[in-house]
């Protein structure tokens, strides 16, 4: 980390460019941009919008700072709601923070694994989400609750 709070580059890590800095109020624009594009994410994306407000707050030094089970649920909804045509920005956001949770979590998860959800991004491939309104969750959730109660 480096005294203006931006993460230093891992020498280890192929697809990140040394050149390439992560600019932090355009990449929490972007993020922002992602949440606001679908009003009812906040929501759901919860993690995701926990993030961009710390992004917001504490710029690139919040990949660092936020805790690692936040962080990975992040990273997730991130890789959902940018599979479109994620910017340069994104991407480099995305790979900073799969670079910080491989980091923590040790020799455990080797960083091939967090590439691959960064590849699973930059890959083309593009996946369908559609909006639930809040009676399929409650719905859903009810059906979960009967299936996890012994008694039925």
């Amino acid at each position: 980390m480096t005294s203006s709070g931006k993460p230093q580059h891992s020498a280890g890590t192929p697809s990140a460019p040394a050149n390439l800095a992560l600019d932090s109020q355009s990449v929490c624009n972007e993020v922002d941009a992602l949440l606001i594009a679908h009003p009812e994410s906040r929501n759901v994306l919860r993690h995701l919008a926990y993030f961009a407000a710390s992004l917001s707050k504490s710029g690139t030094a919040a990949i660092e700072s936020t805790r690692l089970d936040v962080l990975k649920q992040a990273l997730e909804q991130l890789l959902l709601v940018a599979s479109d045509e994620p910017s340069t920005n994104l991407q480099l956001l995305a790979q900073r923070m799969g670079e910080s949770i491989a980091r923590r979590e040790g020799p455990a998860r080797p960083l091939m694994q967090a590439n691959n959800q960064l590849a699973d991004l930059m890959d083309g491939q593009k996946m369908v989400v559609s909006e639930g309104r809040m009676s399929d969750f409650v719905r859903l959730a009810g059906a979960s609750a009967q299936h996890d109660d012994p008694a039925s």
